[in-house]
């Protein structure tokens, strides 16, 4: 960039001034004096004047040096200006440009992480099952950056179209970054309202899930209690055979040892009966041979005191006894 000039018009100024004290003070008319007024106040180039004499007749050679010198430093300067706006847009359309870049990047990045855990849900639910709500969360905080970054994108391109001299291709650009910036804001946010819709059916789906698991499960149940009552019931029919069976060996195990009892009691009976009868005949026996010998039995001498050895008579009721005892029975 070319090193800026530093102008300065006062030179110039004092030029006019001389001019403007030399004309009035000429011959001319004063439609001439207004002419060469004019062209003062314009900064256009003046003819010679006639009139001007001496030391005045050089200062319209001096104006109108100083004024070429004084239009090319303008000139150059206006470029110098222009260049420097140049320069300063194409700075500006750099940043503007490297600042998008870096949001562009950051959201490139959020939505790979996003997409990951899509995946991730599309995955679970070809399983027919059912994303967690961190998982929903994990997505509208991710929602939440990206609106951050769409925000700072359209103050970026709201601030560029405020930055002065744009062209018409520039204004085309900021204004379609902030419309691109503002729908997509809106698709974040229809998305992010989608989710949190989504997480509150979770529950209403999860219960549905468990209902139809307990349901099945139940149905299982159901059929295995049908299999087992029938096993119980033939368990039971068998057992209660088996019951009746064995009951039934009993009562005629029971009827055999009652019938042998009976036998054994009558047979018991029977040997009391023979027993009563011997122990009668003995008794008998015994009564007869105790008789036999009462009868017998001659005197007996026995020994008395104060009498001696005296003569023993068995007493008659003695004898009567053992007649009475051979009878009985």
């Amino acid at each position: 960039m070319e090193k800026t000039v530093k102008l300065n018009k006062s030179d110039l100024n004092k030029t006019k001034t001389l001019l403007l004290k030399a004309v009035s003070g000429s011959g001319y008319t004063s439609e001439k004096q207004s002419q060469i007024i004019s062209k003062l106040k314009n900064n256009e180039e003046l003819e010679s004047l006639s009139v001007l004499t001496g030391e005045d007749s050089k200062l319209v050679a001096l104006y109108n040096s100083q004024l070429n010198e004084w239009i090319e430093n303008n000139e150059t300067l206006l470029k110098q200006k222009e260049d420097l706006k140049s320069y300063s847009s194409e700075i500006f359309e750099n940043t503007y440009a490297n600042n998008v870049s870096d949001i562009e990047n950051a959201l490139s990045n959020i939505d790979n992480s996003k997409q990951d855990i899509e995946n991730t849900i599309s995955e679970i639910e070809a399983l027919d099952g059912t994303a967690s709500e961190e998982q929903y969360q994990n997505l509208i905080a991710l929602n939440n950056k990206e609106l951050e970054y769409y925000k700072q994108k359209k103050e970026l391109a709201e601030e560029a179209l405020k930055s002065g001299d744009l062209s018409d291709e520039q204004i085309a650009e900021y204004t379609q970054d902030i419309q691109d910036a503002e729908d997509a804001m809106s698709d974040l946010n229809q998305e992010t309202n989608e989710w949190y819709e989504t997480i509150l059916e979770l529950p209403i789906e999860k219960l549905e899930k468990v209902n139809e698991e307990l349901n099945d499960t139940l149905d299982t149940l159901n059929e295995l209690k049908d299999k087992y009552d029938s096993v119980i019931s033939a368990v039971t029919s068998t057992i209660d055979d088996e019951i009746e069976s064995i009951e039934k060996e009993q009562s005629e195990e029971e009827d055999y040892y009652d019938t042998l009892i009976e036998n054994l009691q009558d047979e018991l009976d029977a040997l009391q009966d023979t027993n009563d009868e011997r122990e009668r005949a003995i008794k008998l026996q015994q009564a007869q041979y105790e008789l036999e010998k009462a009868q017998n039995q001659k005197t007996n001498r026995v020994y008395k005191e104060g009498q001696g050895w005296v003569k023993y008579i068995m007493p008659s009721n003695t004898v009567m006894y053992y007649q009475a005892s051979s009878y009985i029975g």
